[in-house]
């Protein structure tokens, strides 16, 4: 789609879905993206108690359930007749997520995840679902369309929550910082 928002996969190189073992390391990386996110969502879920962030703890702990889920599904459909890697998918998520464990706001927390996290998600479920060869891969093609619909939900929840929580000025000012919290997340560590 011409118009469509969603950016690169960033961290995420899905590549091309030809073979079983491509296969076995496209979803053994999805698995493990969802159970970070369903950690990282959980924790954050915990953080800022009080009146004034219960929405957000409120909607983190659900988005944390529903990466949880994911996850689930995800790995029942891990090809059972080929290894499949067991850490982190190709790229820096495992650097991203950790980096972002260390986000003390509760709006620079949203609003990372509501303009990075899932549109990055939702890239890398698309970028495979267009690898799919429509004949072999129907059942996975038509999970991946359920996992992006979720996704898609909850991104649009999560945005809401962000103007909603934020407001005005404050919400330019949240977008910045987490647009900054972001490139500084995703721009190569330098050794030192």
């Amino acid at each position: 789609m011409a118009n469509d928002p969603t950016p690169s996969p960033g961290p995420a190189n899905t590549g091309p879905a030809n073979t079983l073992p491509d296969t076995a390391v496209l979803v053994a990386g999805h698995v493990w993206v969802e159970r970070a996110l369903f950690e990282l969502t959980g924790r954050w879920s915990a953080l800022d108690a009080g009146a004034e962030h219960a929405a957000t703890q409120v909607f983190f702990a659900s988005q944390s359930a529903f990466h949880g889920w994911r996850a689930e599904e995800w790995s029942r459909r891990l090809p059972r007749s080929v290894a499949a890697p067991d850490g982190p998918p190709e790229g820096s998520w495992s650097d991203v997520l950790l980096r972002l464990a260390a986000l003390e706001d509760a709006a620079e927390r949203l609003a990372v995840w509501a303009m990075a996290l899932q549109p990055m998600l939702l890239a890398r479920y698309r970028q495979h679902r267009g690898a799919l060869a429509p004949a072999a891969d129907g059942g996975l093609r038509r999970w991946l369309g359920l996992a992006i619909a979720d996704v898609t939900d909850g991104w649009a929840e999560g945005s809401a929550l962000l103007v909603a929580s934020v407001g005005g000025q404050s919400a330019v000012q949240a977008t910045r910082t987490g647009a900054t919290a972001l490139a500084d997340l995703l721009s190569p560590t330098t050794p030192g």
